[in-house]
């Protein structure tokens, strides 16, 4: 092998077949990559034209594989599979038409599939593809395609995908792969098993080394409406005026056992006792518990109220998600009743607990 001095290899367009023709050759019998992009460069066209006749994710890679001698680059093998040698002439095919003779040097696709059987519910967009991640050194252009079973794809914009088992195809590179794989839904159809297939392929070879999928198993389950939470207060309670009167039997509950928020105001009394508060709540204030069920009602286990008024309660306001329920504690008194101005009285009916439940 004898480097060629004195004569700089130049490029012609042969656009009908698909190629570039170089000659000649830089050294005998064959011709680097990056001389072949630069002899291309100079028939006065561009970093971004080479990118997309090459399958270059952008213009500095053309730059950089004409101009930086990396090696083990895999780009630059997957170029080399475009160039061809006969007769003293190179030819530079296109992305899309390289010789049929060529072979792959380098597989372009690596996948990390995590995904695992998910259980969805009817009509209910459910994230299922965001443990699926393509990689690609070569950082080109492929193509994705999402084909979904017994159920259909949302969060794209093209409307027509809306419809159960329609394939959904986009062109680009693995990083607009993998965000949408984390951006979109499926909505499952009909009770039974489903799936999501994703493939990406490799458009610029017929092996099958160019093409690599994954496949999301799901079981769609009848859709279920939540539960309401509950809340609980005691009846008919006794108290004395002037005195430290324990409360019992104040509650929480929700079956899906959310995450709930209890708010406690009292009116015309004091209350205390908490489980995670030392202090006391007067009239105008509200004590405000956050968490499950078990969270709550171990907080407002062992509530004490201390009043002088005949007319005391306490309001409870359970808020979990659009529901809200509320309720008023009212009192039994006994012992001496202490006149005391009747400002901020709340404005319930005297005759009756109020007991809603609101959907917002």
């Amino acid at each position: 092998m004898f480097k060629v001095f004195g004569i700089k290899p130049k490029a012609r367009a042969d656009f009908d077949n698909h190629r570039y023709i170089i000659e000649p050759l830089e050294y005998t019998g064959g011709m680097r990559i990056g001389t072949a992009l630069k002899a291309i460069k100079e028939t006065h066209t561009t970093w971004r034209f080479i990118a997309d006749y090459f399958g270059l994710s952008d213009q500095s890679d053309a730059f950089k594989l004409t101009y930086c001698n990396r090696p083990n680059d895999p780009r630059r093998d997957m170029l080399k599979q475009f160039l061809t040698i006969e007769d003293g002439v190179a030819y530079m095919y296109d992305k899309d038409h390289k010789p049929k003779n060529a072979v792959a040097s380098y597989i372009p696709i690596v996948k990390k599939d995590k995904s695992v059987g998910l259980k969805v519910h009817t009509n209910v967009p459910t994230k299922v593809t965001t443990r699926i991640t393509f990689k690609d050194p070569l950082a080109r252009k492929l193509t994705m395609s999402i084909t979904p079973t017994n159920g259909y794809i949302v969060g794209i914009t093209d409307l027509n995908i809306c419809s159960p088992n329609t394939t959904y195809v986009v062109r680009g590179t693995v990083k607009t792969f993998n965000n949408l794989l984390r951006s979109i839904y499926f909505v499952g159809c009909d009770y039974g098993d489903a799936s999501v297939v994703v493939t990406v392929r490799d458009d610029s070879t017929e092996s099958s080394k160019g093409v690599v999928s994954a496949t999301v198993k799901l079981t769609v389950l009848p859709n279920e409406q939540p539960s309401i939470p509950e809340l609980t207060i005691p009846e008919n309670v006794n108290i004395v005026l002037g005195a430290d009167s324990p409360i019992t039997g104040v509650n929480v509950n929700d079956k899906d056992n959310k995450i709930m928020e209890l708010r406690v105001s009292p009116f015309g009394c004091e209350v205390f006792g908490f489980a995670g508060l030392l202090g006391t709540i007067k009239q105008g204030e509200i004590r405000t518990i956050y968490g499950k069920s078990a969270t709550i009602n171990k907080d407002i286990a062992n509530l004490v109220v201390r009043t002088n008024r005949a007319d005391a309660q306490i309001g409870f306001e359970l808020i979990c998600g659009k529901f809200i329920v509320r309720k008023y504690l009212k009192f039994s008194v006994g012992g001496e009743v202490v006149d005391e101005p009747t400002d901020n009285k709340p404005t319930v009916d005297d005759a009756t607990v109020d007991e809603t439940v609101l959907e917002e």
